[in-house]
């Protein structure tokens, strides 16, 4: 059987052949940049569904969860996997595949194609902005927060680099990168419902308190509002709710944790 489908993106018709064969079929459901998504299905007892991921010709996985392509660059992605399983990430210019992430680093927005999922405009904003400006770094979520240097596959763990004034974990969530890249927007959560907007530098590795957002969603501060960059650092464009705290009266420090925490991600047991 032919499918034609209408792609509202690139205003083009895909036409995907599907095989009927023992109730399986084969349909592209999206392109992204210069890589493509399909989707197979099996139907009987247990209906099953899995996404594949190709680069060209060069099938990447059949069992894709989630991804995100370099939007200044349509043939780098870095995207998760069940099978060869964890974070991987691909140069399709330098034909390079390297594992980056273990089974707990997850890949945000982690978009479902099998429930039909679609990212919301605040996880469009938070897809766009994971990958810095020069394509080097990228970050990855889930048991941890880790930014990746795709080209060594190096991590700097932020999650453990701070911690809450009786050792505790924060709760962080990354917004976006300066213009150069060496420097990451957050906001921080330790113990209350006001969030601290902080700037954290790769080189050297340090935080900076900028503002405390108080009683306000963070969510609203990941579409890119109420704060911007200015010649590399990081600043408040709005003063609505926004108060400026001492070191004293701030619920974090940097400095790792003391008490228990996520585990470590796990590796994975395929060679690469």
């Amino acid at each position: 059987m032919v499918l034609v489908l209408w792609d509202m993106t690139t205003r083009t018709l895909i036409v995907a052949v599907t095989m009927g064969l023992a109730g399986c079929g084969d349909a592209v459901r999206e392109r992204d940049g210069n890589f493509s998504i399909s989707e197979t299905a099996s139907f009987g007892p247990h209906t099953s569904t899995r996404a594949s991921l190709r680069h060209g010709r060069k099938k990447l996985t059949s069992s894709l969860m989630s991804w995100s392509v370099d939007p200044r660059n349509p043939d780098r992605i870095v995207f998760e996997a069940v099978e060869p399983c964890g974070a991987w990430y691909y140069d399709g210019q330098a034909k390079s595949l390297r594992r980056v992430g273990g089974r707990n680093d997850y890949v945000e927005p982690r978009a479902d194609l099998r429930s039909g999922h679609k990212p919301d405009s605040i996880e469009v904003a938070q897809r766009a902005a994971k990958w810095s400006p020069d394509g080097i770094h990228f970050w990855l979520t889930g048991l941890s927060l880790a930014v990746v240097d795709g080209r060594t596959g190096s991590r700097v763990r932020i999650d453990t680099a701070l911690s809450t004034r009786d050792g505790g974990q924060v709760s962080i969530m990354p917004l976006s990168w300066s213009p150069s890249g060496d420097r990451l927007a957050m906001v921080v959560t330790a113990g209350s419902v006001d969030q601290d907007l902080v700037e954290i530098s790769l080189s050297p590795f340090e935080a900076r308190y900028v503002a405390t957002i108080a009683d306000s969603n963070p969510a609203a501060w990941g579409t890119g509002e109420g704060f911007q960059w200015v010649d590399e650092r990081l600043r408040v464009a709005t003063r609505r709710n926004v108060v400026e705290r001492p070191a004293s009266a701030r619920g974090w420090r940097f400095a790792p944790p003391s008490k228990p925490g996520p585990a470590i991600p796990e590796p994975c047991d395929e060679a690469p």
